[in-house]
C-alpha cells in the first residue's frame, strides 16, 4: 500500500536528525584527532558526548515543532487541501448534442426573420458568400457604377486598401470605349475585359490581384457604346479642342484627295483668284464658289459635298462618324491649307 504524506514526512524527519547527529559525530572525531578547533582532552570526551547528545534532541525538537520546518509545510498543505474541498463540485457539464442544438438552434430574436436560428442564419451568410466568390457580385455601396467581388477562390488575406474607382463622368470623350474611359479617369487601377469579354473588370493595382476587391462596370461594353460611345457616331462630331488630335498640315493648289482616316478636316483658305466675290462680318471673310469638299467612307463610297466658303473653317463627314478620305475642289482659291483630325 502507498505511504501517506504525513508517513513520508515523518521518514524524511527521521533522515534529518541522523545526518545532524553524524555531521556533530565527526566535528567532535574531528577536534579529538586535532583537525580542526582545540584538541579535546581525554578526561573531556564525556562531557563532549553529552553535548552532542542534547544537540541531536534540540534539533529533533524543532522539526517536531509544527511552526518549523517540514512540519510546518505540512500543518500549511492541510490547511489548503481543507479549503479545496470545502468548494462545491461543478456540475457535469451537458453532452456535445446538447450544447450544439444550444448555440446554434437559437432564434436570433435581432434578425429579419424571427424564426431563423443562428445557425441558419450562418449557412445561409455562408452560401450567399460562396456565391459572391465563385461567380457573382454585389452593388458597391459608395461605388454606384459598379459591382463588388473577390476573385475566385476567396483570398487568404483581408485586402489593406479599400481605395474605390471614381471615374470622371465630366470627361468622356466622343472616342472613348468604356475601358479607355475608366483606364484614362480611375488610372489607380488595372482595367480588362473580364474572361467572358461581355465585362470591364477592375482591381486596385497597388494590390496583388488575387487578394484585391474586383470592380465590375454595370454597363457592358456594348451597353457603353450605345449610351455614350453613339455620341461620337452622329455627325457633326467636333469634339472640341482638348479632344482632338491634329494631323500634319496639306497645303493644296489643285483639286486632289488627301487620305485619312479623319473625323474631319480644318480649312484655311490661304489665296483666291482676283475677281472672287467675298463677304466680310468682323473679322471672318466668306468667300463666294472658293471650292468644296467631299468625305469618302472606308467603302470608297463619297458623300454628298459642302461648299468651302469662309477663310477659316471646321468641316465634318454628314452621314459617317469617320472618313477614310476626302476629296478636295478648287474652284475660286487657288491655294488652301488642309489639316485633318482625328478624335484623341
Amino acid at each position: 500500500m502507498a505511504a501517506t504524506l504525513a508517513e513520508i514526512l515523518a521518514y524524511v524527519a527521521g533522515l534529518v536528525v541522523r545526518v545532524t547527529a553524524i555531521q556533530v559525530f565527526f566535528a567532535w572525531l574531528q577536534r579529538i584527532i586535532g583537525g580542526s578547533g582545540a584538541p579535546i582532552a581525554e578526561g573531556s570526551l564525556l562531557q563532549e558526548l553529552f553535548t552532542m547528545y542534547h544537540s541531536v534532541l534540540a534539533q529533533g525538537a524543532l522539526l517536531a515543532n509544527g511552526t518549523y520546518g517540514l512540519a510546518a509545510a505540512h500543518t500549511e498543505r492541510q490547511a489548503i487541501l481543507a479549503a479545496i474541498g470545502g468548494i462545491p463540485a461543478p456540475p457535469t457539464p451537458p453532452p456535445v448534442g446538447d450544447i450544439v442544438a444550444g448555440v446554434w438552434g437559437e432564434t436570433d430574436i435581432y434578425s429579419d426573420s424571427e424564426s431563423l436560428t443562428y445557425g441558419e442564419e450562418i449557412a445561409n451568410a455562408h452560401r450567399w458568400a460562396s456565391l459572391m466568390v465563385k461567380g457573382g457580385s454585389v452593388p458597391a455601396t459608395h461605388a454606384a457604377f459598379f459591382n463588388i467581388s473577390y476573385p475566385p477562390p476567396s483570398p487568404d488575406s483581408i485586402p489593406t486598401d479599400y481605395t474605390k474607382p471614381e471615374p470622371d463622368w465630366s470627361d468622356i470623350r466622343p472616342s472613348d470605349t468604356l475601358i479607355s474611359w475608366l483606364t484614362r479617369t480611375a488610372p489607380s487601377f488595372t482595367w480588362s475585359d473580364d474572361f467572358t469579354g461581355s465585362a470591364i473588370i477592375g482591381y486596385l493595382t497597388a494590390l496583388p490581384e488575387y487578394e484585391a476587391p474586383h470592380y465590375t462596370a454595370r454597363l457592358s461594353p456594348h451597353e457603353w457604346e450605345r449610351v455614350y460611345g453613339a455620341r461620337a457616331g452622329v455627325p457633326p462630331i467636333w469634339p472640341g479642342a482638348g479632344y482632338a488630335v491634329d494631323g500634319a498640315p496639306v497645303v493644296v493648289v489643285a483639286s486632289q484627295q488627301i487620305a485619312g482616316p479623319m473625323h474631319g478636316i480644318h480649312v484655311t483658305i490661304d489665296a483666291v483668284n482676283a475677281g472672287t466675290g467675298k463677304q466680310i462680318v468682323d473679322v471672318h471673310t466668306n468667300y463666294l464658289w472658293a471650292g468644296w469638299v467631299a468625305f469618302v467612307s472606308d467603302l470608297g463610297e463619297v458623300e454628298a459635298i459642302q461648299y468651302l466658303n469662309f477663310d477659316a473653317a471646321d468641316y465634318c463627314p454628314k452621314s459617317m462618324a469617320k472618313a477614310s478620305s476626302v476629296l478636295i475642289w478648287l474652284t475660286r482659291a487657288s491655294q488652301i491649307t488642309v489639316i485633318p483630325w482625328t478624335l484623341a
